[in-house]
C-alpha cells in the first residue's frame, strides 16, 4: 500500500543523504518501491537521481526492466536540462514521466515516445531561447554600430573644432558601450520565454539600450554641473566617456554609486 516503503525508501528525505553520499535537496516523487530525487551537485547532469528497491526480487526486477527501457532517452532527457530556460518545471516533467512509467498497469506502455517528445520539446524551446538572446541583444548591436561610423565620419572636424556637440557624442557612445556590455553579461541570467514574440524581446532590448543612454545623460549633467566628482579637475572627453561607460553599464545602480564615490572624495 502507499507508504509501505522499503528500508532504502523510506531514508530517502530532503537534507539526509541518499545511499551513495550525496545531499538530497528535493524529491519529486517517493512511492513504495522507488524514488526520484534531486542532489546538490554543480553539475545539471547529475542532480536528478532514481533509486529502486522492490519489495521482492520479482517486483524489484521488473521496475529495473522498465527503467532499462527508457533509460537512454531518460539520460538524454536529462542532460539536455541545462538548456532549457525552465530548468525547474522540466526536471519535474522528466521525474513524473518516469514515475508514470514505473506505476503504470498498461504492459505496453514503455514511455519511450513521451520521452522523445520532451526531448525535442526541450530542443525546440533552447533554439528559440537563442533567437529571443539575439533579437534582444541586436538593437544595441545596431545603433553601436551605425552611431560608432557615424562618429568615426565626424571625428575630425567636430573633435578638433572643439565643438560642444562632441560631448553629447562620447556620452551616447559611452551609454551603447557600457549598455552592450551590460547586456552581453547578464544575457545568460535573464529567463526568454519560448512562447513570446521575437519582436517582444527586440523592443525590450531597445529599452535597455535607451535606460542606458538616460543614465549616462544623468551622469554627465552631474558631472558638468559640479554635483558628481565636482573635485576632478579634467573633464575631458575621456573622463567624459569613461563615466558614461560605467553610467551605461548599470543604469539603475551606478548613478548613485558614483554620488556615493564622489561626495567621499569630496570629504578627503
Amino acid at each position: 500500500m502507499a507508504g509501505d516503503y522499503t528500508e532504502s525508501i523510506e531514508l530517502i528525505k530532503k537534507g539526509e543523504e541518499d545511499p551513495s553520499g550525496n545531499k538530497i535537496i528535493n524529491i519529486f516523487v517517493k512511492y513504495n518501491e522507488f524514488a526520484i530525487y534531486e542532489v546538490e551537485d554543480s553539475d545539471i547532469n547529475n542532480r536528478l537521481k532514481v533509486l529502486i528497491d522492490g519489495h521482492t526480487p520479482d517486483k524489484e526486477d521488473d521496475l529495473t526492466k522498465r527503467f532499462n527501457k527508457v533509460k537512454q532517452n531518460y539520460i538524454k532527457a536529462k542532460g539536455l536540462l541545462y538548456r532549457s530556460s525552465n530548468f525547474g518545471m522540466m526536471k519535474n516533467r522528466i521525474a513524473h514521466l518516469l514515475s508514470t512509467i514505473f506505476t503504470t498497469e498498461d504492459p505496453n506502455y514503455d514511455g519511450n515516445d513521451e520521452f522523445e517528445k520532451l526531448i525535442i520539446e526541450i530542443k525546440t524551446e533552447y533554439s528559440k531561447s537563442v533567437k529571443h538572446r539575439l533579437f534582444y541583444l541586436l538593437p544595441s548591436i545596431i545603433i553601436s554600430v551605425f552611431f560608432g561610423f557615424y562618429m568615426y565620419s565626424k571625428y575630425p572636424d567636430w573633435y578638433k573644432n572643439k565643438i560642444e556637440l562632441w560631448e553629447l557624442l562620447c556620452v551616447v557612445s559611452g551609454a551603447l558601450i557600457g549598455g552592450t556590455m551590460s547586456i552581453i553579461f547578464r544575457i545568460g541570467k535573464n529567463n526568454f520565454e519560448e512562447h513570446l514574440n521575437v519582436w517582444y524581446y527586440f523592443f525590450i532590448g531597445i529599452e535597455r539600450i535607451t535606460l542606458s543612454i538616460f543614465a549616462a545623460a544623468i551622469a554627465f549633467a552631474g558631472v558638468k554641473s559640479g554635483i558628481l566628482f565636482g573635485n576632478i579637475d579634467n573633464k575631458g572627453y575621456w573622463t567624459i566617456l569613461t563615466i558614461s561607460i560605467v553610467a551605461g553599464f548599470s543604469e539603475a545602480l551606478i548613478p548613485g554609486l558614483l554620488t556615493k564615490v564622489s561626495n567621499g572624495k569630496e570629504e578627503v
